[in-house]
């Protein structure tokens, strides 16, 4: 009999956001293979490599935001266990009116 250890979650798939009325931003994301996630951070970033200017911590895998300010954004997802966290995900580009 061979168990499997615990493994870190791999890196999850950002899909492509929406932009509602109201500068309303939601964000969805698959989990990747790997171990379990317990929770993930969704980066935002305004240059695609640029510095992180918001970070957000979810349990959930859709997040919806209201009254985002107008701008394009490039967001990213690392998800995370007890046993680690994975690499960032694909990254996808948002622009708010």
């Amino acid at each position: 009999l061979s168990i499997a250890a615990p493994q870190p979650p791999g890196p999850p798939t950002l899909h492509p956001p929406t932009v509602a009325p109201g500068n309303t931003v939601t964000v969805s994301w698959t989990p990747g293979a790997g171990g379990v996630p317990s929770s993930y951070t969704l980066i935002a970033r305004s240059a695609p490599a640029g510095p992180v200017i918001a970070q957000f911590a979810r349990s959930a895998t859709t997040v919806t935001f209201g009254g985002v300010p107008g701008g394009t954004y490039f967001l990213q997802v690392i998800a995370h266990n007890a046993v680690g966290s994975s690499g960032v995900s694909n990254q996808v580009t948002v622009a708010v009116p």
